[in-house]
């Protein structure tokens, strides 16, 4: 009995773990997929596609973002570095991160972090959810009707 017992445990673990990977968090209706982070000094093209978002970021963020696309670590790790270190040393993965919306004055963005029993979706700045997407491979995406209604003709 004991031996049905824990059979049934890890059964009902694994079904968890499995309904977990394979939740859509951006779903495509609502979402495409980002091809390309181009910057030129602080100006930030992010691109799917035909279209391309253009917003000024900080000379911070914007190193910060390009030592992502690079690959590297610049003298000290950042916070960012950090950030993907704890998430490591802690069995985390960094799903996906989606630049959401847009007001007057601010974009928005999420961030999806996944541990073997948990999910957490972060409101974050989108500089820094594609620097921390960047440097773990993470998949990024924008709000479709944001890129479509602000964007420019990219190609």
């Amino acid at each position: 009995m004991k031996r049905i017992s824990f059979v049934i445990i890890v059964v009902v673990i694994l079904a968890g773990v499995y309904a977990i990977a394979q939740q859509d968090y951006f779903p495509e209706d609502d979402f495409v997929e980002i091809d390309d982070i181009v910057l030129n000094g602080t100006t930030l093209a992010i691109s799917s596609g035909c279209k391309a978002l253009v917003a000024e970021t900080s000379e911070e963020r914007a190193a910060a973002i390009q030592a992502g696309i690079d690959g590297v670590i610049v003298g000290r790790p950042t916070i960012y570095d950090a950030f993907v270190e704890v998430i490591d040393t802690y069995n985390m993965t960094l799903v996906s991160m989606a630049i959401t919306g847009r007001d007057e004055q601010y974009y928005y963005s999420d961030l999806v972090l996944q541990s073997p029993t948990k999910i957490l979706r972060i409101d974050i700045k989108p500089s820094d959810a594609m620097a921390l997407a960047l440097r773990t491979g993470a998949t990024m995406y924008i709000n479709r009707t944001l890129i479509e209604a602000e964007g420019l003709d990219w190609c």
